[in-house]
């Protein structure tokens, strides 16, 4: 059984404006300064349709490029990476803030983008997760280490 869902929110957190919920965004953005001082962070919240799928699996891709860079996205970092960790609760666009969000939950894996535009996942054999079936299923993209930044458009 194969459905393919993305998510129908991106909701960015930010340190630099820890008290400023920001809505909805039609692009991600994850990154953290070179000295650690200013991140940025995503919710990602799924809709997990109500069939007979168990386990759910994350993915992340990006067109083809070069140099950290390529139609609809940029990544810079050595290596630019993320991690992804699951969302107690249900993100709220209007409300979440850098101070103020659901709880975060356990690291579920990582997420390494190649100056082409190749993508790792770590574990390798895939970010697996128990299915929510019907219901929202949330997760956090933040970075990996100090000097990372990750920006990916939506359609």
């Amino acid at each position: 059984l194969v459905s393919r869902q993305y998510p129908h929110q991106l909701i960015h957190l930010s340190s630099a404006s820890p008290n400023t919920a920001f809505g909805t965004f039609f692009y991600g953005s994850v990154l953290r300064s070179a000295d650690g001082s200013s991140q940025r962070w995503n919710e990602i919240l799924f809709d997990v349709p109500n069939n007979d799928a168990t386990t759910c699996r994350i993915n992340f891709t990006v067109p083809p490029g070069s140099n950290g860079a390529g139609p609809n996205w940029s990544a810079s970092g050595n290596p630019p990476a993320m991690d992804v960790s699951e969302i107690n609760g249900i993100p709220d666009p209007s409300t979440d803030t850098w101070n103020s969000h659901p709880p975060f939950g356990n690291r579920v894996g990582t997420i390494r983008i190649a100056s082409n535009g190749a993508v790792a996942l770590s574990p390798s054999t895939g970010i697996i997760v128990p299915c929510r079936k019907g219901q929202a299923q949330s997760f956090l993209l933040s970075s990996l280490a100090n000097g990372i930044n990750v920006t990916w458009y939506g359609e």
